[in-house]
């Protein structure tokens, strides 16, 4: 056998049993601005966009978009949301797009220990191949945080949280970490 075709199966062989597949990669991945259902959560999606903006800070393949980008580009497109999505992503020269949909956004009433309203939470995404339109993975978050004494279930939860009633920015945070994570194309990869 040459040396050529060695290299060739050898690293075939390391492709097949790594993972590493071009095919794989998902591209450059274009971040829409989060959608709401509602007028009273256009402050939560603006701190959504954030974390997701902080979240991929470090990938290079990843590009966000700001609603004022977002019209720029559209310019004159009326179409659907699905066409307004596949427009800027394209012109953002963008393989993927992230959509989120943020349903519930509300802040805790009270401070770590006492709460008369804990945080509450509830959101969807997914991430669209632009070309074909199909959705590449999806996943969604509900939470509104519990007492211990409620839910003895969510002990593993409460004890990383430090037995504290957090947050909703806290909360959208882990959201944000433990979904995307779900999703390969989503994992934090520095330097991408």
């Amino acid at each position: 056998m040459s040396r050529t075709v060695l290299t060739i199966l050898l690293i075939s062989l390391i492709t097949t049993t790594t993972g590493i597949n071009a095919a794989e990669d998902p591209g450059n991945i274009v971040v829409m601005p989060v959608e709401y259902l509602d007028k009273s959560l256009e402050e939560g999606a603006s701190v959504m966009e954030e974390i997701i903006a902080d979240y991929f800070a470090n990938n290079h393949s990843v590009l966000i978009v700001s609603e004022e980008q977002q019209g720029a580009l559209a310019g004159a497109d009326t179409g659907s949301r699905s066409q307004l999505v596949r427009t800027v992503t394209e012109k953002m020269a963008g393989d993927q797009a992230l959509i989120l949909t943020l349903q519930r956004y509300r802040e805790r009433a009270g401070d770590n220990y006492s709460v008369k309203e804990p945080a509450s939470l509830a959101f969807e995404f997914k991430l669209v191949n632009v070309k074909d339109g199909k959705t590449a993975c999806s996943g969604s978050f509900d939470e509104t945080q519990e007492s211990l004494t409620d839910n003895i279930l969510n002990f593993p939860r409460a004890f990383r949280r430090g037995f504290k009633w957090i947050t909703v920015r806290q909360m959208a945070g882990e959201a944000v970490r433990e979904t995307f994570a779900a999703c390969p194309a989503l994992q934090g990869k520095p330097g991408r």
